[in-house]
């Protein structure tokens, strides 16, 4: 057996609980003397699920068949042991949630917010529509990535919208249509991509020599005519990684300095990722160097310069460079290189014979590398960690694409987007402003647009982070993908409708309502609403394919809003009050509501979404003015009232009472209750409730546990009164029985609280759900519940609440000594 104060499993002859005090042999004294239950132990045990009750009652395959005294005992102290839990829940209605954002966090969406079209959008939109050419298209691609002072000042933007490089784009450019480019841009390219103005280490004397290295690529160059030529960034510090990954080339002086602790940042970082990624992505991580005859006197000055460093000249063969100084962009943040887009800037230099611009000491080491702004470094330790972990993870796509038939992933939305869902994964951040947020506000603005294009690709990961959560082996349909040109194609067809719908329906709430579970998805962008409606109109819309449309719509309307595909387009309604988003109403037909109901709620919202993510689909919406007029006769905002509760149920001929008495301060949102339980008429226990919801503190003491009061993080609603006032002002499923007197009809979720504090919450109903509700002066007195017909295993199970004194109560205060002095539960 169990003690009921503690819980502590008991041996069958001990007089007193050893954990806390409680008389036993009292109780089991007071127990024999009474008649025997109707019903047999095995069936009460079965039928009463106490399973929270921390394995009180352990399954019956564990437990010997007790003799007649034991088994009494056992009945009412497990039904005790319910209802005790049962009325240590709380009561208040209108309830602070802790979890709501703070008053500067709330969001509230706002009509057509201006959104920022970034330089690649800009450019992309006039380069597709034919407005410029091929040459200008590079030519600024190059400016935004290396010499943002000479960009066209039509493609600067008022907000900088931070990206990584775009070698790939501009590589495939250069390789289809070299002969339309001006020589001019391909010599500032292959300048500023190659680094030729960049030296790694201090000058060193060396010649070139046979380079005895496998993967060395020997290719015929006139000698360099720049040998005089001085590199702007010196880069004469070099750290490696703990792991031997990577070579972090930098300085501590100048223009272009960083401190090491910077330098341990990125490098720790970059090593802890590798094997994230590995188990993530299930790819190998594998660093095999490229080297050129072009860059061999580089090669051999970087190895001097490790070995002035302290560092192992060999490194240089086996671990990737990563170097780190003021690259000249305003938003490019940094730049990986694989050896695909750098073997085409190589070939261009070979094929134009423009090699003069190469100097004798400058220049990359080898290839593929990343390249790091400065600028980078020094917005935050975040900002490092989310931009280091989006370029490690372009070599992992490097990786897993170069053996396909294409070589390089085809699809450079897809390859962004997932590089920024990978950092996210696996970066940890405690801040909302690293590189990752200001994308997560690009999505949350675009959201109406084509998944597979909008937001730069950049901004499309909070989809595809949603899709990680609500779809299992989630990484063996989304890695595959980066070898498709169309991945958007392949991820529809290897996944369900219905994880298809799930997540465009998690994406809908989290996106308007900015729940995030990660903090770099955290954005202060509010979504852009399709349409603000308040008078009659009627809506027959396009959704983009993956596409959420949102719509705000007045109080004083009726609404319908009907699905055009039932497989994948779906409605969702919200209300929202207090920074609070809660879904009225949800559908994948259509939904027809009259707002007027719901007069709890200060603003409306629809929300529309195409689960399909390859196709476009339709809905309509149609708005009409209603002509429903409240019953304003209740009142619905009071500081504080004084509650009883009595809750009778019987299972298995045991019957169960228990009273609560005490006072509700919805003005400082607490409670206090005195509890007493009798069971059988003949077991009496009390103990004493404190709710404080500020806090999400319960407060209680035990039966037999004395004074010594104990804590919990936790604390239910067992009835809304906030639902049931919206039914009778609304006279929504409401009959009148006689003047202050309604039958209330309730859904499931309406009484949820309720069962589960008679632990019935697992129960299925029968019939149709009602509450009997009295009132008095347009205040609610009294609510009748009975369940006893309704559920299996309950011979009895009813509830009566009676409310009194309202802001006449008082205030409830919870001392101070006992907040300080409560054990923890």
């Amino acid at each position: 057996m169990y003690c009921p104060n503690c819980r502590n499993q008991l041996a069958d002859n001990v007089d007193f609980c050893p954990g806390c005090g409680t008389n036993i042999k009292d109780l089991r004294k007071m127990v024999e003397q009474q008649p025997a239950p109707v019903q047999p132990a095995e069936t009460v045990v079965n039928s009463v699920p106490v399973n929270n009750i921390n394995n009180s009652i352990k399954n019956n395959n564990e437990v010997k068949k007790p003799n007649k005294s034991k088994r009494d005992l056992l009945i009412i102290l497990g039904v005790l042991a319910v209802v005790i839990i049962g009325v240590s829940l709380f009561f208040i209605f209108n309830k602070k949630d802790n979890n709501k954002p703070s008053d500067d966090q709330t969001p509230i969406v706002k009509e057509e917010e201006k959104k920022i079209e970034s330089t690649i959008t800009k450019l992309k939109t006039d380069y597709e529509s034919g407005k410029i050419d091929v040459n200008k298209y590079f030519a600024e691609l190059v400016n935004y990535d290396y010499d943002y002072d000479s960009l066209d000042k039509e493609y600067k933007t008022d907000e900088i919208i931070y990206t990584t490089g775009n070698i790939s784009e501009i590589a495939e450019l250069l390789e289809k249509h070299r002969s339309e480019l001006s020589e001019e841009s391909i010599r500032k390219l292959l300048e500023n991509a190659t680094l030729q103005d960049v030296q790694v280490g201090n000058e060193v004397s060396v010649e070139p020599q046979a380079n005895t290295n496998n993967n060395v690529r020997v290719v015929p160059l006139n000698d360099t005519n720049n040998k005089d030529k001085i590199a702007s960034h010196k880069l004469d510090k070099a750290y490696l990684s703990k792991n031997e990954h990577f070579i972090i080339w930098y300085t501590n002086y100048g223009d272009d300095a960083v401190t090491l602790e910077q330098v341990q940042d990125i490098a720790n970082e970059l090593e802890n990722s590798i094997n994230d990624y590995e188990e993530i992505f299930n790819t190998e991580y594998l660093y095999k160097p490229y080297y050129d005859e072009l860059i061999n006197k580089n090669y051999f000055n970087a190895r001097e310069s490790l070995k002035a460093n302290g560092i192992n000249a060999a490194k240089i063969d086996t671990a990737m460079n990563v170097y780190i100084y003021d690259t000249g962009s305003n938003g490019t943040l940094a730049t990986y290189y694989n050896p695909i887009d750098t073997g085409v800037l190589i070939e261009t230099i070979i094929l134009l014979g423009i090699d003069d611009l190469f100097m004798g000491e400058s220049g990359i080491v080898s290839y593929p590398y990343i390249v790091m702004d400065k600028g980078t470094i020094q917005q935050s330790t975040e900002n490092i960690k989310t931009v280091a972990n989006h370029e490690l993870f372009h070599h992992f796509q490097y990786l897993y694409c170069k053996g396909t038939e294409k070589q390089r992933c085809p699809n450079g939305y897809y390859t962004e987007a997932t590089a920024n869902l990978a950092s996210v994964l696996v970066s940890e951040v405690s801040s909302t402003n690293n590189f990752l947020n200001g994308w997560a506000g690009r999505y949350t603005q675009e959201l109406s647009g084509n998944l597979s294009t909008l937001a730069d690709g950049y901004g499309q990961f909070p989809y595809y982070y949603t899709y990680t959560k609500a779809v299992n082996d989630w990484a063996s349909i989304l890695t595959p993908a980066l070898n498709s040109g169309n991945p958007t194609d392949y991820i529809k067809n290897n996944t369900s409708k219905e994880d298809l719908v799930k997540v465009s329906e998690t994406v809908a709430y989290n996106t308007l309502a900015k729940k995030y579970d990660n903090k770099s998805l955290y954005t202060d962008k509010n979504v852009t609403l399709k349409d603000s409606i308040s008078t009659s109109k009627v809506l027959n819309q396009t959704i983009n394919a993956g596409a959420v449309d949102y719509y705000e719509v007045s109080g004083d309307n009726t609404i319908e809003v009907i699905s055009g595909n039932k497989d994948y387009v779906g409605i969702k309604f919200y209300g929202y009050k207090d920074g609070v988003y809660t879904e009225l109403a949800s559908s994948m037909d259509k939904i027809e509501e009259d707002l007027t109901y719901y007069v709890r709620q200060d603003k409306f919202y629809v929300a529309v979404y195409n689960a399909d993510i390859t196709n476009s689909n339709t809905y309509t919406i149609k708005v009409k003015g209603s002509d429903f007029a409240e019953n304003s006769e209740f009142i619905t905002t009071f500081n504080n009232y004084n509650i009883e509760i009595e809750m009778d149920i019987t299972v298995a001929g045991v019957n169960t009472n228990t009273v609560s008495k005490g006072i509700v301060d919805e003005l400082h949102q607490k409670e206090y209750l005195d509890v007493t339980t009798t069971s059988m008429g003949i077991i009496s226990l009390n103990n004493k409730v404190y709710h404080d919801f500020n806090t999400g503190y319960t407060y209680m003491t035990q039966p037999y546990g004395g004074d010594v009061w104990w804590k919990e993080k936790s604390a239910s609603q067992i009835v809304d009164l906030g639902t049931i006032l919206n039914k009778l002002i609304s006279m929504k499923n409401v009959t009148k029985v006689s003047d202050n007197h309604y039958k209330v009809k309730m859904t499931q979720s309406d009484i949820k609280g309720l069962m589960d504090s008679g632990n019935a919450g697992a129960a299925t109903l029968s019939g149709d759900v009602y509450v009997e509700v009295y009132t008095e002066n347009g205040y609610i007195t009294k609510l009748e519940y009975d369940f006893s017909e309704m559920i299996k295993g309950f011979e009895l199970f009813t509830t009566t609440i009676k409310y009194s004194n309202y802001d006449n109560a008082g205030d409830v205060e919870i001392p101070q000594s006992i907040i300080d002095n409560a054990k923890v539960q």
